[in-house]
């Protein structure tokens, strides 16, 4: 579908987040997520804007902060996908195969049973082997050296948002029989000496929407059932062999529906939408598609019987427009007497979260001025304490979630830029913003 229906988007001024596969491997279409290469979003000469798979979303933004501070050189990592990775199909298949199960307390203690009692479903599963009640170390197709097309997938995408096309990456993809958020655990090399300790400040101090778990006494680490629903992506289990000090293990969850689609795709959008981002016209063509011939249309003749807004015999005044941070304050207002956490999560995860009191943002602002865009901007430092103490205020005194804080101070107001770079020569003139910027998830 992505494929049939983008260019025609395009064509009428639309730029295209698009959230499939169909374009992830097109040069002339970057690979977004916005906490890792927000610059990237607006460069696209096709008008289209992919994302990552949802398993490699989850995992970049830790990824990416870790890089910035020891520099990557490997990583290993061993994907659990839920079910709905594969689609509304795969979480069907899990129910209809729980209740072919139901009933039977003692399966899964002789060899072939689950198989027989899932025998009588359609056989139109997604997956190649039985999901309930087992794990099946295989996601995609295979591409020949015993690899799946998922592990390369997601090997290529981590590559490609990182912009480290030398990094060495190994991936293993296991389905598992949950319904929503994937978990990875990951083994990275770094080029220089890290601590766990380091580490975990470095992720808490990121601008990469994570959560770090304190996790000292084994026991507090996150699970799918707990992220299920949730914006961030969780980190836990941060931990180093003793023998390598340049190398760290830990886990990595995050809701696939969320944060792993929709919620990249909008934070992409309104990236998109804010900046005012421009497409390129050329004689009358968009990317080399002649553009529709647009109808003119006359407005309206006014009403005498109308009246001005808000008088007497007029319309109904149009009540005030409430912005982001006035949504995310009556939110929190309206939770804050029923004792509500922002997430779901079990009793002190968010104690913990709630109590970070470093934030470094990145910035990427863009304008269709003479002056060009703006380089991926890292917010200055000048305006990082300004930035850190709305934050502090508002997630603190309002029990907000650091995520949501973060969005709404960030909307608040319009951070400086950091630097210009002129327009590339030949790029043709800018023709406004786009009409919308729409996602398209096929």
């Amino acid at each position: 579908m992505s494929a049939k229906w983008a260019p025609f988007a395009t064509a009428s001024d639309c730029l295209v987040v698009d959230t499939s596969a169909a374009f992830r491997d097109d040069d002339d279409v970057p690979l977004v997520v916005p906490e890792v290469n927000a610059a990237a979003a607006f460069e696209h000469p096709r008008g289209i804007v992919a994302m990552p798979s949802g398993p490699a979303i989850v995992m970049l933004p830790v990824l990416a902060t870790l890089h910035e501070h020891w520099s990557l050189t490997h990583v290993t990592a061993t994907s659990m996908q839920a079910v709905t990775g594969a689609g509304k199909r795969g979480a069907e298949r899990l129910y209809e195969e729980v209740s072919a199960l139901t009933g039977h307390p003692r399966i899964g203690q002789m060899p072939g049973d689950v198989r027989r009692y899932v025998a009588d479903l359609p056989d139109d599963s997604p997956f190649p082997a039985p999901i309930v009640s087992n794990v099946v170390p295989w996601v995609g197709e295979h591409v020949g050296g015993g690899w799946s097309s998922e592990e390369n997938d997601i090997a290529h995408e981590l590559r490609d948002v990182l912009a480290l096309p030398q990094l060495r990456v190994a991936v293993t993809c296991v389905q598992v029989p949950i319904v929503t958020t994937h978990m990875s655990t990951l083994h990275v090399s770094f080029d220089k000496k890290v601590k766990p300790d380091d580490a975990r400040r470095a992720i808490v101090e990121g601008a990469n929407g994570a959560i770090v778990m304190p996790d000292e006494n084994g026991t507090d680490w996150p699970t799918p059932a707990d992220a299920v629903g949730t914006d961030p992506v969780w980190v836990g289990r941060v931990r180093q062999v003793e023998s390598n000090p340049h190398t760290l293990d830990f886990i990595v969850c995050g809701d696939n529906i969320r944060k792993g689609a929709a919620l990249n795709a909008l934070q992409i959008a309104e990236m998109l939408v804010g900046s005012g981002a421009t497409r390129k016209r050329e004689a009358g063509r968009v990317d080399g598609v002649e553009l529709p011939t647009e109808p003119t249309h006359e407005p309206p003749a006014p009403n005498p019987e109308d009246g001005i807004d808000g008088e007497e015999g007029g319309r109904e005044p149009v009540p005030p427009r409430t912005t982001a941070i006035d949504d995310v304050q009556a939110a929190h207002q309206g939770k804050a007497g029923e004792g509500q956490r922002t997430h779901r999560s079990r009793p002190g995860q968010l104690r913990d979260a709630g109590a970070l009191d470093v934030a470094v943002v990145r910035v990427v602002e863009h304008t269709a001025g003479a002056g060009g865009g703006v380089d991926a901007a890292l917010l200055g430092r000048r305006h990082q304490l300004q930035f850190v103490e709305e934050l502090r205020s508002l997630q603190l005194a309002q029990h907000a979630s650091r995520h949501a804080a973060i969005l709404a101070v960030l909307r608040r107001r319009r951070w400086p830029r950091e630097g210009r770079r002129a327009r590339p020569a030949g790029s043709g003139a800018p023709i406004g913003p786009p009409r919308a910027v729409c996602t398209i998830d096929a």
